[in-house]
């Protein structure tokens, strides 16, 4: 449904909760742009709660050394109360796509770094954009993939794993294989999707780099 209305109803529910546990965890899932993250942290820092948003996107983001889009901009948000001296919110992205947009619109320049063209080349025109670049290199690729772990992987989203190394005979435990499904995650490996969709239920995922085969 509609990310804003979700998101609002939500913390509504949730922030009485927090005030009588002391801590509360919400997920959703097949919802729209969730619009400017700060609305939610100045409403919990206004009724005295320390809150954390974060949410995934569509698929804009390069991996750190990468150049196809595997990853959004994936926002986290922050809000803390500070009583009668206000109040800290802070918003933070693995990568930047407003900024870019904004100068694709106006014709104007974006900074060396911002973004890779339809070849995989840095570009500074906004209009060739094809691709983000993460914020800081791999700090912003590692937070986007942990925010990605957090609002979709946590929340039950469908996840489709493809691989060069296609799974033969029985399915690994935890992993069901199941037909007409729109992932929300996509990975792939050497752009080489298998035709089957895997469904994960971990108790713990570790993501990461330089997997050998066979292991």
């Amino acid at each position: 449904g509609c990310g804003v209305v979700s998101l609002t109803h939500v913390y509504r529910q949730m922030a009485p909760r927090a005030k009588e546990h002391g801590i509360v965890i919400a997920t959703g899932r097949k919802a729209s742009n969730i619009g400017c993250g700060s609305f939610y942290a100045e409403m919990a820092a206004k009724d005295n709660l320390m809150a954390l948003f974060c949410c995934n996107t569509i698929k804009c983001v390069a991996p750190f050394g990468g150049a196809d889009s595997l990853l959004g901009t994936n926002p986290i948000i922050v809000a803390v109360p500070a009583g009668e001296e206000g109040q800290a919110l802070r918003e933070a992205w693995g990568a930047l796509l407003g900024p870019i947009q904004a100068a694709a619109r106006e014709g104007k320049p974006i900074p060396a770094g911002w973004a890779l063209d339809e070849n995989g080349a840095p570009t500074t025109d906004a209009a060739k954009t094809k691709t983000v670049v993460p914020i800081a290199g791999p700090k912003g690729y590692g937070l986007a993939v942990m925010i990605e772990a957090f609002a979709a992987l946590l929340a039950g989203a469908s996840v489709r794993f493809s691989s060069e190394f296609p799974v033969e005979g029985a399915l690994p435990f935890g992993l069901t294989e199941q037909a007409g499904i729109l992932p929300e995650i996509q990975v792939t490996c050497h752009n080489r999707p298998q035709p089957r969709v895997l469904r994960l239920v971990p108790r713990c995922l570790v993501l990461g780099i330089g997997c050998r085969r066979g292991t």
